[in-house]
């Protein structure tokens, strides 16, 4: 298929199916773009690096997305709950990562204790429904 379309080294990559969107893409350049694209890819840098955790709220959130939302590069099972709470629904995993293991990390919570894309009602929320 050959290198993506890319008019700067920070803009978002984009071929046919797929936006690959860099940890330091800005979110108003996608906000133009992404609209046409089935597929966002998100760069999950290292295990600390939370922009794409944001990226993928502002799509989800602001934007209205309703297209995949891919994590790719340094996703491990630890990640992976709040990655799925903050609106990425697919996961291309590190080499290291058992599929099996990781699919046990959705169930490693079952409270919620901020808001997020996913809309779960969080332990305040519970609470003040259950007082009322």
């Amino acid at each position: 298929m050959g290198e993506p379309a890319r008019a700067h080294p920070s803009a978002p990559a984009i071929t046919p199916a797929l936006m690959f969107l860099m940890a330091t893409a800005c979110g108003a350049i996608v906000a133009n773009l992404y609209y046409a694209q089935p597929l966002i890819a998100l760069e999950i840098p290292k295990m600390a690096d939370g922009r794409a955790y944001s990226q993928a709220r502002v799509l989800r959130e602001r934007y209205a997305y309703r297209g995949e939302i891919r994590a790719q590069g340094d996703v491990l099972h630890d990640l992976l709950f709040n990655m799925a709470r903050c609106g990425i629904n697919a996961f291309e995993l590190r080499a290291d990562q058992d599929a099996q293991d990781c699919l046990r990390a959705f169930a490693d919570f079952d409270l919620a204790y901020q808001q997020a894309a996913d809309g779960v009602e969080t332990v305040l929320q519970q609470r003040r429904r259950l007082a009322a």
